[in-house]
């Protein structure tokens, strides 16, 4: 299943939605089709993580109150027959903040996602909690330092599928324009010491690029970008990482 959506914060567009389109044997995708059950709703909906088991999902939901200023927030929905159960919104959540783009790592425990809560370092920042499927229980909030956040914004978070690297868009670390995609080792005790790596060409472009999603452990994925070739504003794109082969030249000089 791939989960397609138009995830930037409000922008006074069509209210997105999230669609499902599967892949055949012959590579060709079939017409889309809005998420069934309560996770389509008459706001903007989109910005999901669902589970490797595929038993629940956090998303990202986007309320419209009148006379009533309310930011994006996080949810989780839980697998109900063929589709989803009212959304719940998570405990930590504060209706006047931007709340937004879960991550989830393949055990399902930890989870990344983007705020502008206080104690940020400007912008967006991406924040992590720890979530206790037996106890139903969430974690404070720990937002992941300097070498991940910097004085502008970090988004789409997205966790490798051993834990041990963390992908996401950043306009604030040297790029190439707009959002670029970036990688950072998560380390053993859950930091990051090392300046996260510029994904380059031709991953990222003079445009936005972002939402990177890998297929599992293989070197191909999907990712966003609103750079010339599209079909619109954001499309998706896919892509393939190539194993680095190198060519070992030995010369032997011969003793006399």
């Amino acid at each position: 299943m791939k989960v397609l959506t138009k995830t930037r914060y409000t922008t006074g567009q069509n209210h997105s939605k999230m669609y499902e389109t599967k892949l055949d044997k012959n590579g060709k995708w079939s017409t889309p089709v809005i998420l069934a059950g309560a996770v389509s709703s008459a706001f903007n909906d989109g910005a999901a993580a669902v589970s490797k088991k595929g038993d629940f999902m956090l998303m990202t939901r986007c309320p419209e109150i009148k006379s009533q200023k309310s930011g994006c927030q996080l949810y989780m929905a839980k697998k109900q027959g063929s589709g989803w159960a009212e959304p719940v919104k998570l405990p930590f959540n504060i209706d006047s903040v931007q709340f937004g783009h879960p991550a989830l790592s393949a055990d399902g425990k930890t989870v990344y996602f983007v705020s502008r809560m206080k104690g940020g370092f400007g912008g967006a920042d991406i924040w992590k909690t720890v979530y206790d499927a037996k106890g139903n229980t969430w974690s404070l909030p720990i937002n992941l330092g300097p070498q991940i956040n910097g004085s502008n914004d970090e988004m789409y978070p997205y966790v490798s599928d051993d834990s041990k690297t963390l992908y996401f868009s950043s306009n604030s670390h040297p790029g190439m324009g707009g959002l670029d995609i970036f990688k950072s080792e998560i380390g053993a005790d859950g930091k990051f010491t090392k300046a996260p790596e510029n994904l380059k060409v031709p991953l990222n472009s003079g445009a936005d690029d972002f939402g990177i999603a890998f297929e599992g452990k293989k070197q191909r994925g999907y990712f966003s970008s609103n750079r010339e070739g599209g079909k619109g504003s954001d499309d998706i794109w896919s892509f393939y990482l190539p194993p680095l082969v190198f060519n070992l030249k030995v010369s032997c000089i011969k003793r006399r």
